[in-house]
């Protein structure tokens, strides 16, 4: 019984949400348009760099999982990473999915549970850090046109007050292990 009612749950729970997500004319009319108008020089390239993100995200979850000793293989963890990637995608909020990969990843480990939250915690922690790298080499690019307009300036203002107490927090984190 048990082995049908879950999957019947989440195939009654992903309609309810394509349908909640579709359910206005307007919009569907409105997607429909954008692909049309979308250029295919762009789309192709940016669907493809999609996949290789995915691709390499599921890479680096499983090794942090091989860290902590949890051997799920490589198909599984590509199938919740496209499960969270779903929910990021629909429900409110950035966290959803990564709350989905914690619930099936600590249903598949037994006795390492904890270890399963922290491989998807680190996961973030590693995507976020990556972003900010990348965010840091495209204003340092683009440095003097961004401080040209006030708007901006004020922006990478408050982008260098954030980054430097987040660097100010990983040192004294790493000083405070050090004690």
């Amino acid at each position: 019984m048990k082995r049908f009612l879950l999957p019947a749950i989440q195939v009654l729970v992903t309609l309810g949400l394509l349908w909640w997500i579709f359910r206005d004319p307007e919009k569907n009319r409105l997607m429909w348009d954008a692909l049309q108008n979308a250029n295919a020089l762009w789309l192709v390239p940016g669907l493809a760099a999609v996949g290789i993100a995915m691709l390499l995200q599921t890479q680096r979850w499983v090794m942090l999982m091989a860290v902590q000793d949890i051997r799920m293989g490589w198909r599984r963890a590509w199938r919740l990473v496209m499960v969270g990637a779903f929910f990021n995608m629909f429900l409110l909020g950035s966290t959803g999915g990564d709350v989905v990969k914690i619930f099936y990843a600590m249903r598949e480990t037994a006795t390492k549970k904890s270890a399963a939250f922290l491989s998807v915690l680190v996961d973030r922690i590693i995507g976020l850090l990556a972003l900010i790298a990348v965010a840091a080499v495209i204003c340092a690019i683009n440095f003097a046109a961004l401080m040209g307009h006030p708007a901006t300036a004020a922006l990478m203002g408050s982008l260098f007050v954030i980054l430097g107490g987040s660097l100010g927090l990983i040192v004294a984190g790493f000083i405070v292990d050090r004690l």
